[in-house]
C-alpha cells in the first residue's frame, strides 16, 4: 500500500493525474457525442472521396494540414464512427499537455512542482471550449504538441552536445510543420529566441556573448519563420484567412497603433482573467436540475482529491526547487508575457477578433500556454503559504473542470438534436428529388450548425448517386440568414443555386426548393403558401423578407412520399429513435399533404393513445384539418376553440385550417354555413 501511496504522490503519476483530468473535462459523454460543424464535411470528403484526397481538399487554405488527416485516417483504420475519433481528440488533448509538462521540465529541471502547476492548469484551460469539434481540432492539438515537443529538442541540443544535429534538425522540422501547418500558432514560435536566452544563461554569463549565441542558434528557425510570413503574406491567398495587413495600414498610423494596441490588452485581459472567471460566473450554468447537481458533485470531487494530491505531492518537492524560486518567477513571468503578446500576430494579420465569445474563443488555444504559465506564476509568487497554493490552484482546476464539463453536456444536447433534426427530416420526406435545395431562416442552436455541415448530412442520407466523378452533390442546405445566400440568384422560381466548396459543387434551381423550420419547443416543420403558412408557424415580427420569398417558393412536389423511407446513416445517427409525439405528427403531416386525411386522423389519434401530445399547439392544424374533412365538426371545433386562446399565430393557423375547409364546400351548403358560424365565433377575422 505504502508504495501505491508513493507512486500516487511522486512525479511519475503526473501523466496519469493529467489523463484522469482530461477524461473528466471532456470524455465521460463521448460515447453519445457526434460530429459537428465542420466535422461533418471533413467526415463525408473521406467516406466520398478517399483519405489521400485531404492534401487538394486543404489546398485552398491550409496546404499542410491535409497530410495530417491521411496519416490519422491511417492510424485509425479509416473509421468513421465518431467514438473512434473522440477517443483519438481525448488522447490528442492529453498527449499536447503532456508535451507541455515535458517542455516545461526541460526548460526548468528542477522546477517540477510549478511545472506541473501549469499542466494542471493547461489540461482544463477554461478559454477553448471547441474541444468536442474533435476532427478539426485534434489537428491543432497535435500540431500545438508539436511546437512544445520542438522547444525540448531544441532544449536538448543546446545542452549536450550528444545528438545535437539529430536533436536541433528535428526540432527545426517539426517546429516549421507545427506554425506553418496550423498557423494559430505562428506567433508562438516567436518565443524561441526567449527560450534559447533563457537555455544559454548558465552557459554564457555575459550579455553579449549570449545575444549572439542565441542569434546563431535561433538563425535556422528565423529564417523559416521568415520564409513561411513571406510566402503566407504574398504568394499564397487562403480562401477563409486572407492576410489583411494592407487595409490595415491603409489607415492613419496612430489609428492602427491605437487599434492594435486595444486589441493587445483586451486579448491579454480575455485570456489571463476572463477565461477562469467565467468559471465562476453562475450565469453560465443550468439552474438546479440533474446536470447542475452533476457539475457541483464533479467540482468538489476535482477540488479535494486535487488538494490531497497537491499536498502530498508539494511535501516532497525537494529543496532544489526551493533554491531556484526566484529565478522561475521572474523566468516565467517574462517568457509567459511574451508569449501572449507575440501570440496575437496571426490574428492580427488576417484581422480576426480573438474572444472568449464562441466561435473566437478557438484562436486561444494560442494562449494557452502563456495563460495558465502566467496564473501558475501568480499563484508562486503571492500566495506564499503552501495551503493557500493548493487552495488557489485547486480552486482554479476543478472550476474549469466543471466548467468543460458544462459545455459537454451542451453538445451531448447538440448531438441528440442533430440526429433528432434528421430522423424528423426522413420522417416527414421519405425521400427527396435529386437537386433539392431545402432552406431554413434560423433552427435551434444554429450557432452551433452549419450549412455546410448539415449539406452533408442530407447527402450521406439521401444520395444514391456516386459523386466521385462528377464532384456534384444531388442535395444542398442553405441558411438564409447566413452568406450562404450569396450562391441564390434571386429567392423567386426559375433563378439558378449555384454553390462551390473546395473541391465539389452544387447545382440547383429555385423551383425545387424546400422550406423548414423548427420552433425549439417542437418538431420539424415543412413550409409552404398552402399547407403550413409561415404565419402560422413563427412569432417573428416583422417576418423577414427572405423568409416570405423562400416560403412563397417552397415546392412540396420535391418531396417523394411513396418512395421507402430514406434512413439516417447508423453508424452516425443510431438507430431509429422510438416513435414519440414528433413521428406521429410527421407522418400525419405527410398524409395530409397527400390529402388522406383519414391516415393523418389515425396517426394523431394512435399519438394521444399512447399518451403523446404536441407541446407546441400550432402542431394540432393536421388533426384538425383532418377532422373537419372526415366529418368530425364538432369535435375540430371544440379542439380549435381551446388552443387559439392567447395565442395569435395559433389562431392565424387554426383561421386558415378552417378557411381551407369551407373554402372548398358549396356556397350556402349546411356543412359551409356551419363552418362559416364557428369561423366567425373565434373571430377570425
Amino acid at each position: 500500500m505504502k508504495k501505491v501511496i508513493a507512486f500516487i504522490t511522486s512525479r511519475k503519476f503526473t501523466p496519469w493525474l493529467l489523463l484522469i483530468l482530461t477524461i473528466l473535462s471532456f470524455g465521460l459523454m463521448i460515447p453519445f457525442m457526434g460530429y459537428f460543424m465542420d466535422d461533418w464535411y471533413l467526415i463525408w470528403f473521406k467516406h466520398t472521396f478517399g483519405a489521400l484526397q485531404y492534401p487538394a481538399y486543404f489546398a485552398l487554405d491550409r496546404p499542410l494540414m491535409g497530410y495530417f488527416y491521411v496519416v490519422a485516417n491511417a492510424l485509425l483504420f479509416n473509421s468513421e464512427s465518431p467514438l473512434v475519433w473522440h477517443i483519438f481528440g481525448l488522447l490528442t488533448r492529453w498527449v499536447c499537455t503532456l508535451a507541455l509538462w515535458q517542455f516545461l521540465n526541460t526548460l526548468w529541471p528542477k522546477n517540477n512542482k510549478q511545472n506541473t502547476w501549469v499542466a494542471l492548469l493547461a489540461a482544463v484551460f477554461p478559454g477553448f471550449l471547441q474541444h468536442w469539434i474533435i476532427v478539426v481540432y485534434s489537428f491543432f492539438y497535435v500540431c500545438l504538441a508539436g511546437l512544445f515537443f520542438s522547444f525540448t529538442l531544441m532544449i536538448r541540443a543546446l545542452r549536450s552536445q550528444k545528438r545535437f544535429w539529430l536533436n536541433y534538425i528535428l526540432s527545426i522540422l517539426i517546429g516549421v510543420y507545427s506554425f506553418a501547418a496550423a498557423e494559430f500558432y505562428s506567433g508562438l514560435e516567436l518565443i524561441r529566441p526567449v527560450i534559447i536566452w533563457l537555455v544559454l544563461t548558465g552557459l554564457f554569463p555575459l550579455r553579449k556573448q549570449r545575444f549572439w549565441q542565441t542569434l546563431k542558434y535561433w538563425s535556422p528557425y528565423l529564417v523559416s519563420f521568415l520564409g513561411f510570413t513571406v510566402w503566407r503574406a504574398f504568394f499564397f491567398e487562403s480562401m477563409n484567412h486572407a492576410v489583411a495587413v494592407t487595409d490595415q495600414l491603409s489607415t492613419s498610423l496612430f489609428t492602427m497603433l491605437t487599434k492594435t494596441a486595444a486589441k493587445l490588452v483586451q486579448t491579454i485581459v480575455d485570456s489571463v482573467v476572463n477565461v477562469w472567471a467565467q468559471t465562476l460566473n453562475l450565469a453560465e450554468y443550468p439552474s438546479m436540475s440533474r446536470p447542475a447537481l452533476a457539475i457541483i458533485a464533479l467540482m468538489v470531487l476535482v477540488f479535494t482529491g486535487l488538494a490531497l494530491w497537491l499536498k502530498a505531492f508539494n511535501r516532497r518537492a525537494t529543496d532544489a526547487q526551493d533554491d531556484t524560486n526566484d529565478s522561475w518567477a521572474n523566468q516565467s513571468f517574462w517568457l509567459g508575457a511574451i508569449s501572449l503578446a507575440v501570440a496575437i500576430l496571426p490574428f492580427w494579420a488576417a484581422d480576426l477578433e480573438v474572444s472568449t465569445r464562441y466561435p473566437y474563443d478557438r484562436f486561444m488555444l494560442a494562449y494557452l500556454f502563456g495563460s495558465c504559465l502566467l496564473i501558475a506564476g501568480l499563484i508562486n509568487q503571492f500566495a506564499r503559504s503552501r495551503t493557500l497554493q493548493i487552495i488557489f490552484l485547486a480552486l482554479l482546476v476543478a472550476a474549469a473542470t466543471g466548467f468543460q464539463f458544462n459545455q459537454m453536456v451542451r453538445y451531448k444536447n447538440l448531438a441528440t438534436y442533430q440526429k433528432e433534426l434528421m430522423w424528423q427530416l426522413v420522417w416527414r420526406a421519405p425521400d427527396l428529388e435529386p437537386g433539392t435545395t431545402i432552406f431554413a431562416w434560423n433552427l435551434p442552436q444554429q450557432d452551433y450548425l452549419s450549412g455546410n455541415a448539415i449539406t452533408t448530412e442530407i447527402q450521406w442520407t439521401y444520395s444514391t448517386t456516386p459523386v466521385t466523378e462528377s464532384r456534384s452533390l444531388d442535395y444542398m442546405f442553405i441558411f438564409l440568414n447566413s452568406p450562404q445566400i450569396e450562391s441564390i440568384e434571386e429567392l423567386s422560381p426559375n433563378h439558378r443555386i449555384l454553390y462551390d466548396f473546395r473541391t465539389y459543387d452544387f447545382k440547383g434551381s429555385t423551383n425545387q426548393v424546400l422550406m423548414i423550420g423548427d420552433n425549439s419547443s417542437g418538431c420539424l416543420r415543412v413550409l409552404d403558401e398552402n399547407l403550413t403558412q409561415i404565419q402560422s408557424f413563427t412569432d417573428f415580427y416583422p417576418i423577414p423578407k427572405r423568409m416570405l420569398d423562400a416560403v412563397s417558393i417552397s415546392n412540396l412536389n420535391t418531396i417523394i412520399p411513396s418512395s421507402t423511407q430514406k434512413t439516417p446513416p447508423s453508424h452516425l445517427f443510431g438507430s431509429e429513435p422510438l416513435h414519440t409525439w414528433c413521428y406521429y405528427f410527421e407522418k400525419a403531416e405527410l398524409a395530409r399533404q397527400q390529402e388522406d386525411y383519414a391516415q393523418s386522423y389515425s396517426l394523431i389519434q394512435q399519438a394521444n393513445q399512447l399518451g403523446y401530445y404536441p407541446r407546441d399547439l400550432t402542431e394540432w392544424y393536421p388533426y384538425i384539418a383532418s377532422a373537419l374533412r372526415l366529418g368530425h365538426f364538432d369535435e375540430a371545433a371544440e379542439l380549435s376553440s381551446r388552443i387559439i386562446v392567447n395565442d395569435s399565430v395559433v389562431k392565424y393557423g387554426v383561421c386558415q385550417t378552417w378557411e381551407g375547409y369551407f373554402g372548398n364546400l358549396p356556397a350556402g351548403s349546411a356543412e359551409r354555413l356551419n363552418a362559416e358560424t364557428q369561423y366567425g365565433m373565434m373571430e377570425c377575422h
